[in-house]
């Protein structure tokens, strides 16, 4: 099973709460025979078979036109049947904020049918293809078990589970476009579709069990030591998707105004690719007790379900959703506040430089402190 639906099946939910549309909740993804299938069909007084036709053949050939990115096309077109069949493929923009990672290919058959007076558009056999990092080969989903409502809804049917949301409002946007398009191409008139306006707010509850929230000038001990010999992990995502690397380069200050966070990241980190799709992050730090567990997040890449496993940590939910480890003493939450670009020319001791002239460039990530927990 893709690491994804893993993680989403194994982990509980976020705490996030969602202002969804309801049009993307229950109901929204029809099935037939438990296959997910979008239909529509759209009513022509007086219009023969063969001008619908022709006005469909007409949009599927541009609609589906090949390019360089993907290979859609008009599989076969039937005058005499009435029928039109298409391979559709194209990006579903999942998180528009995101520059990395943030777009989705979806590939779908599209059927349609022309009579006199009708014709019936039916997509179909949807599939998804999402690059989860930088080096991984892209996860495979499909619609019934990746944006159904048994999937994509909460037990209770009125939420959508954070992760296939984006899936699944992407998808619904994109089946929205195409049958307003092909009822403007017949003149038929039909709501023009609205896109999600889904926004996420953290959970109003301020209070973290066996944790007191301290004000960032209160953060005791020695920042040098405490990142140099005894280390931190930072943390990216919510309960649906996260991972975490060990981290020894940083530091506290202010700057902008504001309590700030500084952490280098090392671009392969399993990090990475998630702090661009997310805002919002943990720096936590830990006793002596943890240093083998600080270590294996050190040299280990993988999944999060994996660093669990092999170092014992167990992850939980802050009030904001973001994640962190009930073992750790501080926990440091932050959101993105600026990503300076650093590259050799920015590096001014000579030794420092010739060290990292043919390496990769850590990216510096300052972070506004919003919350901090002490044990």
């Amino acid at each position: 099973m893709k690491r994804l639906l893993l993680l989403l099946l194994l982990l509980p939910l976020s705490l996030f709460s969602q202002e969804v549309d309801s049009k993307y909740l229950a109901g929204a993804v029809p099935e037939v025979d438990g296959k997910v299938v979008f239909s529509q069909t759209l009513n022509i007084p007086n219009m023969s078979q063969d001008k619908i036709f022709d006005s469909m053949l007409e949009w599927a050939n541009k609609y589906f036109q090949p390019n360089g990115q993907t290979n859609c096309k008009v599989l076969n077109a039937n005058k005499e049947k009435g029928e039109i069949a298409c391979f559709g493929a194209e990006y579903l923009i999942l998180n528009p904020e995101s520059i990395l990672l943030n777009k989705a290919l979806i590939n779908y058959h599209l059927i349609l049918t022309c009579t006199e007076g009708q014709c019936k558009i039916q997509i179909s056999h949807i599939t998804y293809y999402h690059q989860v990092s930088s080096s991984d080969q892209p996860e495979k989903h499909t619609a019934e078990t990746w944006i159904s409502d048994e999937y994509a809804l909460n037990k209770n049917k009125d939420n959508l589970l954070r992760l296939p949301s984006r899936f699944r409002i992407s998808t619904i946007d994109m089946v929205d476009k195409i049958f307003f398009e092909t009822a403007e191409i017949l003149n038929v008139p039909i709501d023009k579709p609205h896109k999600s306006k889904t926004t996420s707010t953290p959970s109003g509850n301020k209070t973290v069990e066996n944790y007191k929230q301290i004000d960032p000038k209160q953060i005791p001990g020695n920042i040098i030591q405490m990142l140099s010999e005894d280390w931190m992990l930072i943390t990216v995502g919510d309960r649906t998707f996260f991972n975490m690397a060990t981290a020894s380069w940083g530091g506290l200050g202010y700057a902008y105004s504001l309590p700030v966070a500084f952490s280098f990241i090392y671009p392969q980190a399993d990090i990475a690719p998630l702090l661009e799709e997310n805002n919002t992050y943990t720096l936590s730090f830990y006793s002596e007790n943890f240093k083998e567990a600080l270590e294996y997040c050190n040299k280990n890449s993988g999944t999060s379900l994996e660093k669990i496993k092999a170092t014992r940590l167990h992850p939980f939910s802050l009030p904001s959703g973001t994640q962190a480890f009930k073992e750790a003493w501080l926990i440091i939450e932050c959101r993105t506040l600026a990503i300076p670009v650093l590259n050799p020319d920015t590096i001014y001791n000579p030794e420092v430089k010739a060290e990292w002239k043919n390496k990769p460039i850590h990216k510096l990530y300052i972070g506004e402190i919003l919350n901090v927990w002490m044990k």
